[in-house]
């Protein structure tokens, strides 16, 4: 495994706010925290039962993956994602009542 960069999310409370905001946003963005010059933007699959068991993503040198990029190539990562949920079974609607029950 890669070691941590300078980017890298190492503080624990840190970490719980991003993992907040990308439950928000819907998306994860590695901004060059595993390897120095490479962004990547991923998204959740999920199963029948709304249950996150894969993720798919596009990675790039940050040359060609700007930010600007990562905000443009996030809602096609997003739709892939939701479109291979879908065929899993996944429906959001159903999976929002098993999960409040």
């Amino acid at each position: 495994m890669p070691d941590d960069t300078a980017n890298t999310i190492t503080d624990p409370e840190t970490l719980m706010e991003e993992l907040a905001a990308i439950r928000q946003r819907g998306y994860a963005i590695d901004d060059e925290e595993i390897e120095v010059g490479l962004r990547c933007v991923a998204a959740p699959i999920r199963n029948h039962t709304g249950r996150v068991i894969a993720a798919i993503s596009v990675a790039a040198p940050v040359q060609r993956m700007t930010k600007k990029n990562v905000q443009t190539t996030a809602p096609t990562v997003v739709a892939a994602a939701d479109a291979i949920s879908r065929r899993l079974g996944y429906l959001p609607s159903l999976s929002a009542a098993l999960m409040a029950e």
